[in-house]
């Protein structure tokens, strides 16, 4: 499954909302394997102690999405988060470890109403309530993000 979509070129949105230039949701049972075999390349040369409390996020995580700058969505497999969408950055990035949504399910119907905003942290922590809360299509960012693109109804 894929969905991408790009702003029209010069089309500027206001701040915080002004690095979202696309929305992009994809994933496929067919690329899962390569994702986490790119994962595990990252955890062998990079993030390779789990008790360093930056390498443990990369650990025990099922990776399902590739963000496209070397980070990914992944589903925790770990107890008691077990099935949890998290963010895992590769470099440092601010939503590194943050819990997005309580399942893959809760993900598609909160990232959905954001017309599947861009994968990168940059682009989905604004609709986070000030990093407080999984997303939220609902908080003032997602309403005011709706209203720009002309999809609420």
């Amino acid at each position: 499954m894929e969905f991408r979509w790009f702003a029209p070129a010069g089309n500027k949105y206001p701040e915080p909302l002004h690095q979202n230039f696309s929305g992009d949701l994809h994933w496929s049972l067919d690329l899962i394997r390569q994702f986490n075999r790119d994962k595990s390349q990252w955890i062998e040369t990079v993030f390779k102690n789990p008790q360093d409390r930056y390498d443990r996020v990369w650990h025990n995580k099922l990776a399902f999405h590739e963000v496209g700058n070397g980070d990914y969505l992944a589903l925790d497999l770990a107890v008691p988060t077990h099935g949890q969408v998290v963010y895992l950055s590769h470099d440092d990035g601010e939503g590194h470890g943050y819990v997005m949504a309580e399942s893959f399910a809760e993900l598609l119907s909160v990232w959905v109403p954001l017309a599947c905003t861009g994968a990168e942290d940059w682009q989905w922590l604004p609709f986070t309530n000030n990093k407080s809360t999984c997303i939220d299509p609902t908080c003032e960012n997602a309403t005011h993000w709706r209203r720009l693109l002309r999809v609420d109804a």
